[in-house]
């Protein structure tokens, strides 16, 4: 039976450890750490972000994100000094990251953002309904939970939110040139409103643990996508 690490903690700051089979496998693991620093890193992040998606940041453990990564403590502050350093870089490299890719790269390759979006939404449902009925959008959740506590969290979450709104905006105005969209709108606020319609999807997906209610929803609004479409010319 393993032995868990004993270590005494004298008034000089020095510290007298007595190591059984935990403290080499600890030993070991930031043996590795240093060896994969990038590995490491990556385990930590995607561990912190099941562990946020699924608890909040406030109300996540870091011991449980150090079980799920399978690393020492002392590999965690090695790339993040606190806490709150690791959530600055899930919003960053993990969440922004996935969201901005998923929606914006297939509308920078289209003349018909119309239909793009409207697929995106059916895609989601069908590849993240029942985790967003379980735990909702993990940058929305942030949005809720942070921007009014903690001002890095909020400036970080505002700047996905603004790098996904160029992104979609950008899309209507090719749309327009190309003849697929209405002349008539104007893309930012269209862009903004979309956002903000998603998130009020994915709150209400959350709310109601009912994904077919989310289905509903993503239907109704790709109803209103359909009225941005620019006539047929006859």
């Amino acid at each position: 039976m393993r032995c868990k690490v004993v270590v005494d903690i004298i008034q000089t700051g020095r510290y007298d450890c007595r190591y059984s089979d935990q403290a080499r496998h600890d030993e070991n693991e930031k043996t590795m750490s240093a060896k994969n620093p990038d590995l490491t890193r990556a385990k930590l992040l995607e561990a912190g972000f099941h562990e946020v998606h699924e608890h909040g940041f406030r109300s996540a453990s870091i011991e449980s994100i150090l079980a799920r990564a399978g690393v020492t403590k002392g590999a965690l502050y090695h790339h993040f000094p606190n806490k709150q350093a690791l959530g600055y870089a899930l919003v960053e490299e993990i969440i922004g990251k996935f969201i901005v890719e998923r929606l914006l790269t297939p509308l920078r390759h289209t003349d018909d953002p119309i239909a793009v979006l409207q697929q995106h939404g059916l895609d989601m449902v069908q590849d993240h309904g029942d985790e967003a009925c379980a735990h909702g959008c993990p940058l929305n959740n942030l949005a809720q939970e942070m921007s009014n506590e903690d001002e890095g969290f909020r400036q970080r979450i505002e700047a996905v939110y603004r790098r996904l709104q160029e992104g979609v905006a950008a899309a209507l105005r090719r749309g327009q040139a190309a003849g697929t969209v209405r002349a008539d709108i104007e893309p930012d606020d269209i862009a903004a409103f979309y956002l903000a319609s998603w998130s009020g999807i994915m709150g209400a997906a959350k709310s109601s643990q009912n994904p077919e209610l989310m289905r509903r929803l993503i239907v109704t609004g790709n109803d209103f996508l359909d009225t941005l479409r620019a006539l047929p010319l006859h």
